[in-house]
């Protein structure tokens, strides 16, 4: 019979205690990350999919204009943030397309691309450089900005326009005080 000494008994309990850890800190990093439980890279595309099952619309209340104002600029926010890594990634070189984040990886929510204030429809993932509110078009006056709204959509001839450190500032739109889309 081989008698279990203190010594090694706490050894194991130190090692299940690590395990524990590493364990518990890669759920919450998975959970913060919004990485989906498929196998896939993309969510809904794997052998488990992770989009929602048809279902009834369920009404949600309206969002008030300064609402959609704040979700636009944490979305430009989660942009510039992507375009900032996809730049160490590739060489300090950004991409040439809005797409080239989606498809990479560094952004998942299609709803990124968008900013609530245009009530546009959802678009599919080949539509983004179509569709999107954003664009990497480059500003006069304002070169360190990385991505910015086409159009004027929260203040009559400005748009709001983030920096690869993510600073969202409101800037002149390049169409001048005209450039409002139709309500």
């Amino acid at each position: 019979m081989t008698a279990t000494g203190p010594g090694k008994r706490g050894a194991r309990t130190a090692v299940i205690v690590v395990v524990l850890l590493v364990i518990v800190v890669a759920a919450v990093w998975l959970v913060k990350s919004g990485a989906p439980p498929s196998a896939s890279s993309r969510p809904g595309e794997g052998p488990i999919s992770t989009r929602p099952a048809a279902g009834p619309v369920i009404a949600r209340p309206a969002m008030s204009d300064a609402g959609k104002e704040t979700l636009c600029r944490e979305r430009l926010e989660r942009l510039a943030g992507a375009i900032k890594v996809y730049r160490l990634v590739h060489d300090g070189r950004g991409p040439d397309r809005l797409s080239d984040l989606y498809y990479e990886g560094l952004v998942e929510a299609l709803a990124d691309f968008a900013c609530p204030a245009s009530g546009a429809p959802a678009f599919a993932r080949t539509e983004i450089d179509q569709r999107s509110d954003f664009t990497l078009a480059t500003l006069a006056g304002a070169p360190d900005v990385v991505i910015r709204e086409r159009v004027s959509r929260h203040r009559t001839g400005t748009i709001l326009a983030a920096t690869a450190e993510r600073a969202v500032r409101t800037v002149p739109s390049p169409g001048g005080p005209a450039d409002r889309p139709p309500s």
